[in-house]
């Protein structure tokens, strides 16, 4: 029992910061901590509102009510299943299975009434009712006369379902089904918790009873970050007292009456972004001061050309996002005409869902004809591929059209420099001024020498940095130079982001800024690591850059041991001084070079190389090096397992390559099993390079490769010096007694009822012989049975074990056979141990116990031979105590 039991204070503060799903469930096993749960505030990421459905988060839950058929009794129609696996209907039923929809005019104290946003049901009398029922049958005759669509199949299916019940209600006869209450809990993973409960109740109480269970009994506004609420119509049961404090607010286009509704449930008034979600009629709502105050307005699936597209033009939003706005050329360009005459502020933005390529290029060529308008490469594009985007839901679309509005940057040219004093001059004159963020000045510098002493001598003033950017320097000139003044405004940013709001963005901006000042300081004071005296450090891997040599000097006396197993060297261009002069990088197992190109002299590096492990993630090595490379490592002695590997770019490179190493002597190409059936390079291309070791040199797609940062090569080349594999051929003679032994030792081992083992055989005459010399024991038996054997071995075989069990034996040919890239044996004996008389409960139980037993993850086929044995073995599965039941993905 735990003596120290946890405090309030402490336990209010683990409770605010669990999540809420979490925290909702350890109060259900917890009942005492009700109380402490409901005086905690409660924060949620997404909140789903629904008659009979509440999501938080990333679970669902939903009570509903399902039909459940009698095992004997009739089919369950299709309508009615696929109710059943959405989680039950959301509506009552009636006696004859009919939806009611009564219980939308009960509201009791506190429940909110939401209109929906669709057509509403129109409930007709008798009279009315049969007169559309004949409408149904003559439409349902028509639709089964049609092409099969899917479409139309859930119409028949929907039909069906509506004349079964309106011939019930005829016949004044009850369904032959029963009715159940449902509560389903679906998780992140798609899995599903149900609980079943008696039809004794209405589904309406059902579900208050579900949001009291939830929501009931907050002392505080529960905050949420995205509040979504059904368009379906229906009533929320929530609790009298939940408050809600959202930031972003989505709902359908009857935007209006739901705000009239849940106006009492919200305490804020107004939301950083709000969503409409499909719908024709989003003139109606435009107006409304909820949607004007947001920062960001989203229309969700709504079409906003023609007419509608003077809601766009009319918006007063800082940023407005159309989904799937079916929006032509001309509304473009209007709209960018529009922006170019109104005085709307910085940091205005338009962002548009885009469907076709032709469209979003007839735009932009149309958009380069007009006056003022000039073309930019930009590192982030503005008409950017959706990374979401799926081409069978088609939920987004595929491309983001963006208009924003952003500050000017202040160019500025100063001329030509011929001095160095020229340069140095204009960079204290920009200090001294203290011009805003953003200006950008730039010089023409006719001497290499100039640029080289200017550098030096920012180098040396106080406060300068120097690193690498991406998009920045050249190949001669490689780093970037910070004056002091860019540390003054990074000082300035960092006091104006701790007076701003936490969030998540600005604590990452801040983090940043904190490293870089940190840096900072570390050169001001000339790079002093203030450590511990006794401070020492054991390394197995030590990335450093080039200046590796003056590295390990200065950390020499912090490591335990200067034998490092992995070293990475990052950037730079005197790769050969570095790697020459460095026992230490010699000696290591793996050496990779990051960013540095290793061709012509440098490739020196390559062929010299005496690590386990050598990686060059950026070479830029050209195909006769790649060539040289391989004849070299068929001349050196070289340890089994040495690995060279390149990051390459161009696929072109390496066809030509593996052409040309094609023709080379004694290469032969291999197809590698792992790679799959289309790959780009799926051959292995392997040579001896002595009785022990082989050659191979293979390439496959770097799965991490980022098209936009390029930081690794797309592909990766790998030159391998691997063990030769002797391969032993057996004849038939011995295959045949490879086969026999097993018999023998699955007879003799006493096998659990249930166990199965196979063998691939590669000649039919082995099978044959198999075959032949167990019909010759004593006690064997054959006979043809379903689903067992082949064309060519039609019969099963069985050998007794003992008085209860019997080893059954069949061959199979297999299916796998044809299919490229396999090497699949053609034929599979299989050997399974069975009992002689059908199997008990009794049976069932002590094979269970002995499955309960065996080793943890772990896979263990079994043999059954009917439908009723399976439903015995899970029957008596489920009723053990501990089991747990839950659907799978893949159903058996």
């Amino acid at each position: 029992m735990i003596e120290n039991q946890m405090s309030y204070p402490s336990l209010r503060i683990l409770l605010e910061h669990l999540e809420a799903n979490k925290r909702i469930e350890l109060v259900q096993c917890c009942p005492s901590l009700k109380h402490v749960d409901r005086a905690v505030p409660i924060s949620i990421r997404n909140l789903y509102l629904g008659g009979s459905q509440v999501s938080i988060n990333s679970i669902i839950y939903t009570i509903g009510v399902i039909r459940q058929y009698p095992k004997d009794g009739p089919k369950i129609l299709k309508a009615y299943q696929r109710c059943n696996d959405s989680n039950g209907a959301a509506y009552d039923l009636n006696q004859y299975g009919r939806l009611d929809r009564s219980a939308n005019q009960v509201v009791n104290a506190g429940e909110i009434a939401i209109p929906t946003a669709h057509n509403p049901v129109v409930e007709r009398n008798d009279e009315e009712e049969d007169i559309h029922m004949e409408q149904e049958k003559a439409r349902l005759a028509q639709l089964k006369g049609l092409k099969r669509m899917k479409k139309r199949q859930l119409e028949i299916e929907k039909i069906e379902a509506s004349l079964y019940e309106w011939n019930l209600r005829k016949e004044n006869s009850h369904p032959p089904y029963s009715m159940y209450l449902q509560y389903t809990r679906v998780n992140a993973d798609k899995t599903k918790i149900k609980e079943r409960l008696e039809y004794n109740q209405k589904l309406h109480e059902a579900a208050k009873y579900m949001f009291d269970v939830l929501f009931s009994g907050r002392k505080d506004p529960i905050r949420v970050d995205c509040l979504l609420i059904s368009a379906s119509g229906g009533v929320l049961r929530v609790p009298e007292s939940l408050k809600i404090k959202a930031r972003k607010l989505a709902t359908g286009y009857n935007f209006t009456p739901i705000m009239k509704s849940i106006w009492n449930l919200l305490v804020n008034r107004s939301f950083e972004e709000v969503s409409v979600i499909s719908g024709t009629r989003i003139t109606h709502i435009y107006n409304n001061q909820v949607i004007n105050s947001a920062k960001v307005f989203r229309i969700m699936k709504t079409p906003v050309n023609g007419n509608l597209f003077q809601i766009i033009l009319n918006s007063k939003n800082p940023h407005v996002h159309v989904s799937k706005g079916k929006i032509t050329r001309d509304e473009y360009l209007t709209l960018f005409d529009r922006l170019r005459i109104s005085n709307r502020p910085v940091g205005t933005a338009y962002s548009f869902g885009v469907h076709s390529k032709d469209r979003l290029k007839k735009f932009f060529e149309a958009l380069k004809q007009r006056r003022g308008v000039r073309t930019e490469y930009l590192l982030e594009n503005d008409c950017a591929p959706t990374k979401n985007y799926n081409a069978k839901t088609r939920y987004l679309e595929p491309w983001i059209l963006w208009f924003q509005i952003f500050q000017t940057v202040k160019f500025i040219k100063k001329g030509v420099a011929r001095k160095k004093e020229d340069l140095v001059c204009q960079i204290d004159e920009i200090i001294s001024t203290k011009k805003e963020i953003g200006t950008t000045e730039c010089m023409q510098v006719q001497s290499k020498k100039v640029v080289k002493e200017v550098l030096n001598e920012i180098q040396k003033r106080d406060g300068a940095t120097s690193r690498r950017e991406e998009k920045r320097g050249c190949t001669r000139f490689p780093l970037t130079y910070k004056e002091n003044l860019y540390i003054e405004q990074v000082k300035a940013r960092l006091a104006q982001l701790k007076r701003l709001r936490r969030m998540k963005k600005r604590q990452q901006e801040k983090e940043r800024l904190e490293a870089l000042l940190y840096a900072w300081n570390l050169r001001k004071e000339n790079r002093v690591l203030r450590l511990p005296k006794n401070f020492k450090v054991k390394v197995r891997k030590l990335c450093t850059g080039l200046n590796f040599a003056p590295t390990m000097k200065s950390i020499g006396k912090l490591l335990v041991d200067r034998s490092i197993r992995d070293i990475s060297v990052i950037g730079g261009f005197e790769l050969r001084t570095t790697y020459n002069s460095n026992s230490i990088i010699k000696s290591a197992d793996s050496f990779t070079i990051f960013d540095t190109p290793v061709t012509g002299n440098d490739f020196q590096v390559v062929l010299k190389n005496r690590n386990q492990k050598l990686y060059v993630s950026k070479g830029k090595i050209r195909k006769d090096e790649y060539l040289t490379l391989f004849d070299k490592m068929k001349t050196i002695k070289r340890k089994i397992g040495t690995e060279y590997s390149f990051g390459v770019h161009s696929k072109k490179l390496l066809k030509s390559f593996f052409d040309a190493l094609k023709q080379r002597e004694g290469v032969v190409p291999t197809r590698i099993a792992w790679k799959k059936q289309g790959d780009r390079f799926p051959f292995s291309y392997r040579a001896r390079k002595n009785k022990e070791s082989t050659i191979s040199v293979f390439c496959f797609r770097n799965t991490t490769y980022d098209e936009k940062t390029r930081k690794i090569e797309p592909w990766t080349l790998r030159f391998q010096i691997m063990k030769t594999v002797k391969v032993v051929k057996k004849n038939d003679e011995t295959k045949k007694k490879d086969v026999m032994k097993l018999i023998d030792k699955t007879i003799k081992a006493n096998k659990v009822i249930g166990t199965c083992d196979s063998m691939e055989v590669n000649s039919k005459k082995v099978v044959r012989e198999v075959l032949d010399e167990i019909q010759k024991r004593d006690g064997a038996t054959f006979k043809k049975e379903e689903k067992r054997g082949c064309t060519r071995f039609p019969f099963t075989y069985s050998l007794p074990i003992d008085n209860s069990s019997k080893l059954v034996i069949f061959c199979n040919r297999n299916k796998n056979l044809n299919k490229k890239g396999t090497k699949h044996k053609p034929w599979t004996l299989w050997f399974f141990v069975e009992k002689i008389n059908e199997m008990s409960i009794e049976d069932y139980k002590k094979f269970l116990d002995k499955i309960i037993k065996w080793r943890i993850i772990a896979t263990y086929p079994v043999c059954i031979n009917t439908k009723n044995h399976v439903k015995k073995l899970i029957d008596e599965f489920k009723s053990r105590d501990g089991v747990t039941v839950r659907n799978l993905r893949n159903k058996g």
